[in-house]
């Protein structure tokens, strides 16, 4: 609809739309921080797909904070545990997930995206 009502040059009101997916992405982003459940985060990176698609800008202050506190600042931790259930893709996959997260919300995650790329060489060199 976006796509066609921009080739139609017709001005769409999204005011609705923007607050409902402000609410969805604080809420899946409280959800899954509470789980860390790999298929809630694929519906939330899936939120924000859609989220560009159509064009809209929602508040994303909430999901910035709760990102913040219980990924952000515990990221060692989370990518320990992650990395020491088993599989060394899945868990890499599941980091990459989590910093797309934060990139989505943006926040800064190159540190993180360098921590990850060296843990998992030295894990590797360690096999």
């Amino acid at each position: 609809i976006n796509n066609e009502a921009k080739l139609l040059d017709i001005k769409l009101s999204k005011d609705e739309c923007t607050e409902f997916f402000a609410h969805k992405i604080a809420k899946e982003t409280r959800d899954f921080v509470q789980t860390l459940d790999m298929k809630k985060l694929d519906s939330l990176l899936k939120i924000f797909e859609y989220r560009d698609k159509l064009e809209i800008s929602p508040d994303i202050t909430i999901a910035q904070n709760v990102y913040f506190k219980k990924i952000y600042q515990k990221f060692t931790v989370i990518m320990s545990k992650i990395l020491s259930d088993g599989n060394l893709e899945t868990g890499k996959e599941s980091l990459a997930k989590i910093v797309k997260l934060g990139d989505k919300l943006n926040i800064d995650t190159d540190f993180y995206k360098n921590t990850v790329l060296k843990v998992i060489n030295t894990t590797r060199t360690e096999k």
